[in-house]
Order: C-alpha cells, then sequence, then structure tokens
C-alpha cells in the first residue's frame, strides 16, 4: 500500500529563496548534487513545469551505466511545503524496511541543507533527463528529424512544450510562427548533424 505523508514539517523554505534567485537571473530550471543513504543522484528544480496544477516538482535523477531512473515529489506553490510517496522515496534511496526506521523528517532536514542559495548558471542535463524532467511527451524521441508545415492546423501545444525543452534555441525561431512543427526521432545526432538537417529543411521557411 502507497503511503502518503503531508505534515506541516515538511516546509522547504530554502526553495523559495532558490527560486527568487532563478527568476532574478531568468533561469528556468536548476540542478544541485544530493546523496541520501549512500545514492548518488542530481535533483533538478524546474520552474516553468506547467503540471500538477502549478505546483513545482523535484525530481532526482540517477544514472547507471545502462539506466536513468527517476524519483519525484510536489512542492506546493504557495507554502513550499513537500507531498511524498515514501515508498517511491524508499525505492529511489534503496531504504530496506530491514533497515529499521524510516524518518521522513530526517530525509527532509538533510535535503534542505543540500539546496543551495542561488542557481547553477552553467546547467548541463542531458536531452534524455531533460525529457524525463519535464516528461515530455514520446519521451524516447528526443532528436531533430525535421520540420511540417501545416497548412489546415497549428502546432499542438504539447509539441511547442517540447521543442521549448529540448531545443530552446530552435524554439526560439518558431515559436511565432504556429503553422510549424517538429518531428522528433529515436535516432540519435549530434548538435552539428541537427544543425545541418535544420539547414536542409530552412526552404519550409518560403
Amino acid at each position: 500500500m502507497i503511503n502518503f505523508k503531508n505534515s506541516k514539517n515538511n516546509g522547504l523554505p530554502e526553495l523559495e529563496i532558490l527560486k527568487n534567485n532563478m527568476i532574478t537571473n531568468n533561469i528556468s530550471y536548476t540542478t544541485f548534487e544530493f546523496c541520501y543513504n549512500k545514492i548518488h543522484c542530481d535533483a533538478i528544480f524546474i520552474l516553468d513545469k506547467s503540471s500538477r496544477e502549478g505546483n513545482y516538482d523535484i525530481t532526482f535523477i540517477k544514472k547507471s551505466e545502462n539506466n536513468i531512473d527517476m524519483f519525484s515529489f510536489i512542492v506546493y506553490k504557495n507554502s513550499f511545503k513537500a507531498f511524498i510517496i515514501i515508498d517511491e522515496l524508499k525505492n529511489f534511496f534503496n531504504i530496506k524496511s530491514s533497515t529499521g526506521y524510516f524518518s521522513l523528517q530526517q530525509f527532509i532536514q538533510t535535503f534542505r541543507k543540500k539546496i543551495p542559495q542561488f542557481p547553477n548558471i552553467s546547467n548541463t542535463l542531458t536531452r534524455t533527463e531533460l525529457a524525463i524532467a519535464y516528461n515530455v511527451p514520446d519521451s524516447k524521441k528526443i532528436y531533430y528529424e525535421g520540420l511540417i508545415k501545416w497548412s489546415d492546423q497549428y502546432r499542438s501545444k504539447e509539441n511547442s512544450q517540447k521543442i521549448k525543452v529540448l531545443m530552446p534555441e530552435l524554439y526560439e525561431k518558431i515559436k511565432d510562427l504556429k503553422h510549424i512543427s517538429v518531428r522528433f526521432t529515436t535516432e540519435p545526432n549530434t548538435r552539428e548533424q541537427e544543425q545541418y538537417n535544420f539547414d536542409l529543411d530552412n526552404n519550409i521557411f518560403e
């Protein structure tokens, strides 16, 4: 049975300080390192994720040789209190029942100590990590394949969000061209190859 925990002691006031500094620096997401129960991961705090009724998400990503695992919890926008599914937290951080009593408050206090006041200016998330953190649709297709010019419809909201997250420079070029969408593929491409493919598609703007 999933155990839900939300109490007045789950506040994360340090996140509000970080949020305000992110806004000042015009940064939409930031990352910082976190370790708990000997599990090392990246914590991602996103301001512009339009999900969960406008509340914020903290997403943890840990990487192994062949896999990327994630766990996230909600931070309420007005109170900066956390809402955590404990079973998911314990699974991600490999906390076994046999190790004894688990204290959510201890986890919260450990996490609070690691929240920075200022955002990481040089965020270096891969496209795969961004797709996971933002929960983009069709998240295995993250590489540029081509452009579509619609004659009878507009680009979908989901496609716009995906372009904005994964290819922000391209998004700035086409954000006002509502009749143009981007096709994504699972086939990995370098940025140079994607730029070359995009240059080939430039005639779509004529």
